[in-house]
């Protein structure tokens, strides 16, 4: 079954399902740690526990999505789009849950018991999320048939996530000012953002209509290649695919050093502004136009990608962030609020130039694998992106409390000057190795070029088009 060129509406529009379901998941990373201890006050130690169980199931699970999907059988709509429609409203009910949960402490349960029912919605909530997540970003490798066309994808799809980020905080203000009661306002604000997530993977359920082979037509494909189980994907292939493939691990680890670096800007950005640079007030000005300069990146990324490749435009955004942190770093140091402001806006740019691309090495290491082994393993290999995100949350949770425990911070006692240096160094020079770090993996040991992949994409379709 070949594929269909991409629609204007795919081209413009996928991402806009990102855009929607990322508006819940912003406010968690905002507002859900807030919520438990100041909100519904439960005890700190209580939180401690719950949050460590959390993220250490959802990074263990972040292994597995794309290859449970992979292993099961396709729905009526195929193997992603049909997850999508399915996972879609459980998702909704099941974050309402997992918000509503720990207002049990409000109104006179125990904190196990309130940390019991959270942990217990959170898990479900963590299964049908990725499950849907995981399918819809293998849309982009079922989708699109040359890498130019994978970069197009991810490019505008990350446009549409740094959008949310521009808009999140005035949406959640507004929505927590409709209601007087603190504890019902949050989750019911939480709720309202993740019913968007309906809507959000509906619409991309329509958009990929036509790309993916629904069951029907798979079970037609596999009658006439004498396949009987070429509509479900077994243990031993998902193995072989990974073992066939060393460039998924080059992969994992490039994505790692730009998703921890991310990370070290969102959750420390706060601290650098208030303790270093004595600037709150300049904080949300800087979240703001550093998600536009985030926008603007990933939509210039489809073109630069096309004029020179998926690869050295990855690297051009690395080496840029590699220059401008350090400038970022020296203007800190010297407590040039603005400038700093002003360099960072250029990491974030770079940043969003060269994370279009990465994703894009996903989808490229899916049709090496295909090539190399026969095996379609889109779901495994796309489900993968997920593991340097729980990887990095697990570390930066670690990182933000030990950099201000080595400093030697005590809350509520006067700044020193040793915390407000290890801030800006912390803040600065963990990404700064961390993209060094990328840029050398990319450039020595990342070898799917544009020419290869365009002989493996031609003879997968050929494969293809004899068993049709």
């Amino acid at each position: 079954m070949s594929k269909k060129p991409l629609s204007s509406a795919l081209k413009t529009w996928f991402g806009v399902g990102d855009f929607l379901y990322s508006l819940s998941v912003s406010f968690k990373t905002y507002y859900w740690t807030y919520f438990l201890t100041t909100v519904v006050a439960l005890p700190l130690a209580a939180v401690g526990v719950m949050n460590t169980i959390i993220n250490v199931f959802d990074f263990i699970m972040s292994f597995l999505w794309g290859a449970l999907i992979d292993a099961m059988k396709p729905g009526k709509w195929g193997r992603y789009r049909s997850m999508l429609l399915i996972m879609a409203p459980l998702i909704v009910i099941s974050h309402a849950f997992q918000w509503f949960a720990p207002t049990l402490y409000s109104y006179g349960f125990s904190a196990t018991a309130a940390v019991a029912a959270t942990c217990i919605f959170f898990g479900i909530y963590i299964i049908f999320f990725n499950f849907a997540w995981c399918a819809n970003i293998s849309l982009i490798g079922v989708c699109a048939s040359t890498e130019a066309e994978r970069a197009h994808l991810s490019g505008t799809r990350n446009a549409w996530n740094k959008a949310c980020g521009i808009v999140v905080s005035y949406i959640a203000v507004f929505l927590i000012g409709l209601f007087t009661n603190q504890v019902f306002a949050y989750a019911m604000a939480a709720t309202i953002m993740g019913a968007l997530t309906l809507p959000g993977y509906y619409i991309h359920f329509k958009l990929t209509e036509g790309y993916e082979p629904t069951r029907s037509e798979l079970s037609a494909m596999s009658e006439k290649s004498e396949k009987k189980k070429a509509n479900r994907i077994s243990l031993m292939d998902i193995i072989t695919v990974i073992k066939s493939n060393a460039q998924i691990l080059w992969v994992i680890l490039i994505n790692t050093g730009t998703q921890l670096s991310l990370f070290v800007f969102s959750y420390m950005g706060v601290y650098l502004f208030e303790m270093s640079l004595g600037r709150s007030d300049l904080y949300a000005f800087y979240l703001t136009i550093t998600n536009v300069a985030a926008v603007i990146g990933s939509l210039l990324a489809n073109g630069i990608s096309k004029k020179l490749s998926v690869k050295k435009t990855v690297q051009m955004g690395l080496l840029i962030c590699i220059i401008a942190i350090i400038v970022a770093w020296r203007s800190a140091a010297s407590g040039q609020a603005v400038l700093f402001t002003a360099a960072m806006v250029i990491v974030q740019f770079a940043l969003a130039l060269a994370t279009p691309g990465i994703i894009t090495f996903y989808s490229n290491c899916a049709v090496f694998s295909e090539w190399k082994t026969g095996i379609d393993c889109t779901g495994t290999i796309m489900g993968l992106t997920g593991v340097p995100i729980k990887l990095s949350l697990t570390i930066v949770g670690i990182l933000v409390p030990a950099v201000l425990a080595g400093a030697g911070y005590i809350a509520g006692e006067a700044i020193t000057e040793t915390v407000k240096t290890s801030l800006i160094n912390s803040f600065a020079l963990i990404p700064l190795a961390l993209f060094v770090f990328s840029l050398l993996l990319v450039t020595f040991l990342y070898k799917l070029t544009q020419e290869k992949l365009d002989g493996y994409a031609e003879e997968i379709a050929q494969r293809r088009a004899e068993q049709s």
